[in-house]
């Protein structure tokens, strides 16, 4: 019996060595999500010499479904790009520390004065790329925004994506909402596409119609993480010279909450980096 047993601890044993040695291939199930884990730097991203077309693969770890998809946007910018310079842009064309900050899917009457009122607390200027009906729906918001300095932008009427509908349906879209801004304010024809993309018809039309579409080199991820930490890395970590940085003012997970949080400590740390905040408007119509 102590040979038995002492046989039976043996094989426990060792088999308990295989499993630590395998643990990394042990799944849960028969489709586990897959992180995927990017580097960042240890130290400042700072990059030189970026051209439009650029855009950061974000530094915090993603689930590979959102990978593979984040991989082929950024892949679809930089062929828009090639394709249509001066046209459409991933990031400024500013060799020196000029950097935009830019915030989409509002205004609302409960995030975006919340944004507003950081950015005053911070002497720093943005750019919002509003929803047309939002824009219509809170005017006293936009009449705020315009007033403490900051650039009007458009973001479409209701926040269809352009790569599901026709060119005709986007150039409605866009052109309704671009009437409403101007009734009220002087409004340069930028525009952002919802989710980033427009096809390479679409982009022949807003380029014919006398539109610039603006996308975004650097990612807060604040639409998909929910963490203030993680939208801080996003940005300090992949900020560079020229960077647009994307940010949201409106909707999403618990009324954007992490933006909120995280935003003081974004714009503290990009000024003593020396970074100048600067609207669209001050760079590519300049």
């Amino acid at each position: 019996m102590k040979k038995a047993h002492k046989l039976s601890l043996l094989i426990y044993w060792l088999i308990y060595i295989v499993l630590i040695q395998n643990i990394d291939t042990i799944t849960a199930g028969p489709n586990p999500v897959q992180l995927i884990h990017v580097e960042a730097h240890t130290g400042y991203s700072d990059k030189t010499n970026v051209e439009s077309g650029y855009v950061a693969e974000p530094p915090i770890n993603i689930d590979r479904n959102m990978h593979l998809h984040l991989e082929e946007f950024r892949n679809k910018v930089k062929e828009l790009c090639n394709a249509y310079p001066h046209s459409i842009y991933s990031c400024l064309p500013a060799s020196d520390n000029r950097i935009a900050l830019t915030f989409d899917d509002g205004p609302d009457p409960h995030i975006t004065p919340l944004v507003l009122d950081i950015l005053e607390e911070y002497n720093t200027v943005a750019t919002f790329f509003v929803i047309g009906e939002n824009a219509q729906k809170y005017p006293e918001v936009v009449q705020r925004i315009v007033k403490s300095g900051h650039q009007l932008a458009n973001h479409s009427w209701s926040h269809k994506r352009p790569t599901s509908i026709t060119v005709y349906d986007l150039i409605d879209e866009v052109n309704k909402t671009q009437k409403v801004i101007e009734e009220k304010y002087a409004c340069t024809k930028f525009f952002r596409p919802p989710y980033g993309l427009v096809t390479s018809e679409q982009m022949q039309q807003l380029k014919l119609d006398g539109y610039k579409v603006i996308v975004w080199s650097v990612d807060s991820m604040d639409w998909y993480t929910t963490s203030p930490q993680q939208i801080q890395k996003c940005v300090l970590d992949k900020v560079h010279p020229g960077a647009i940085i994307l940010m949201h003012s409106a909707g999403g997970y618990h009324n954007r909450q992490a933006t909120i949080q995280a935003l003081p400590n974004i714009i503290s740390e990009l000024k003593k980096r020396g970074y100048q905040f600067v609207t669209l408007d001050q760079i590519l119509n300049s």
